[in-house]
C-alpha cells in the first residue's frame, strides 16, 4: 500500500487555503496530487468558517431579533442532531469498491458530504444571528459542529481507518494520490 504523505505538503502550500476557490485554483496551478487538493479544499472551508467568525466579532448585534435566541439556539441544535444523523446513515453505507479509483473518490464523497453536514449546523447558526440579533446561534453551531469537522478531516488515521475496511488489492492512498486536483479519471501518470 502507498504510504500516506501526511499534511506537509499542504503547509508548503497552506496559502491556498485562505479561501475554498483558492485551494481550487492553487491546487491546479501548482499540478497537485489529489490528496494534498483534497485537504487544502478540506482545510479551506473550515477556515471560512473562522472567517464568518471575525466577521461575527464586528457586527453590532443587540436589537430585538425576530424570534428569541431560546428559539434560535433550540433550531441549531435540532439541525446538529440531523446532521450527525445523516453522518451515521452514511458512514453505514457498504464500502466494498473494485478498484483504487474508485475507493478514493467514495472517500472524498464522505470527506465532502461530511463537511457538508458539518458546515450545514454552522450556517445554520449564522442566519439565526440575524434572526435572533445574537451571535450565539454561530457560537452554538461552530461548537456543536467542530467534533464533526474534526473526525471528518482526510488524517492519515482517518484514511488508514478506511483501507482496512477495503479488500487487500485497493490501494486507498494511491487512488488518491494518483488522481490530479482530486479529480478522478486525471491520472498524472497519464
Amino acid at each position: 500500500m502507498t504510504a500516506d504523505p501526511g499534511w506537509r505538503p499542504v503547509l508548503r502550500h497552506i496559502h491556498y487555503a485562505l479561501f475554498p476557490q483558492l485551494a481550487v485554483w492553487g491546487s491546479r496551478r501548482r499540478n497537485l496530487d489529489g490528496l494534498t487538493s483534497l485537504r487544502l479544499v478540506y482545510l479551506s472551508f473550515v477556515i471560512a468558517l473562522v472567517w464568518i467568525l471575525s466577521v461575527l466579532q464586528s457586527l453590532d448585534l443587540g436589537g430585538d431579533g425576530g424570534i428569541s435566541e431560546r428559539s434560535a439556539l433550540l433550531f441549531v441544535l435540532g439541525v446538529a442532531v440531523m446532521s450527525y444523523a445523516g453522518l451515521g446513515v452514511m458512514r453505514r453505507q457498504d464500502r466494498e469498491v473494485g478498484t483504487s479509483e474508485l475507493a478514493a473518490g467514495r472517500y472524498r464523497v464522505r470527506v465532502f458530504l461530511t463537511l457538508a453536514f458539518m458546515n450545514a449546523i454552522t450556517l445554520m447558526g449564522f442566519v439565526f444571528v440575524f434572526l435572533a440579533e445574537s451571535p450565539n446561534p454561530y457560537y452554538l453551531g461552530l461548537l456543536l459542529a467542530a467534533p464533526g469537522i474534526y473526525l471528518g478531516a482526510p488524517t492519515a488515521a482517518d484514511l488508514a481507518d478506511e483501507q482496512s475496511d477495503l479488500n487487500g488489492d485497493v490501494d486507498l492512498v494511491g487512488g488518491l494520490l494518483a488522481s490530479q486536483h482530486g479529480m478522478p479519471g486525471r491520472s498524472k501518470r497519464g
